[in-house]
Formats: C-alpha cells, structure tokens, sequence
C-alpha cells in the first residue's frame, strides 16, 4: 500500500488504480520495480465481476491503508 500512496496519493486515485490493475494487469500499469516484475509475473486477469472487485480492493484498501500503522 505505501508505493500506492506514495505514487498515487488519494483514497480514490488508489483505488482506481489498483482496479486498473487488476483488471488487466500489465507492465504499464504496475508500479512494481522491473526487477521485481521479471522475477515474479504477473497472475492472469481477475474472474471478479467489478462489483465484487471494488468490494474486495474496499476490504484490502481499509485493511493496510496506511492511517492503520501509524500511532
């Protein structure tokens, strides 16, 4: 989550792009470092509808956004 802040900054730029993402996961899209994107792919294109994905990246954004982990 902190390169996602980091790169995109709003709770609603994040999550758009996470959505991109995961849609159609690509290079372009990724802000993973090359190196790390060599060494691991990518997984196949989400079989969630967006609905079901937008409640998902809800669930993971509320998880480990990072206002949780500072004190």
């Amino acid at each position: 989550m902190i390169k996602y802040t980091l790169k995109y900054s709003g709770k609603k730029e994040i999550k758009k792009a996470i959505f991109r993402f995961l849609k159609s996961p690509t290079s372009n899209k990724s802000i993973m470092p090359y190196s790390y994107i060599i060494k691991n792919n990518f997984k196949d294109d989400t079989t969630l509808d967006d609905q079901e994905l937008k409640k998902a990246i809800d669930i993971y954004y509320n998880k480990f956004k990072l206002q949780n982990f500072i004190k």
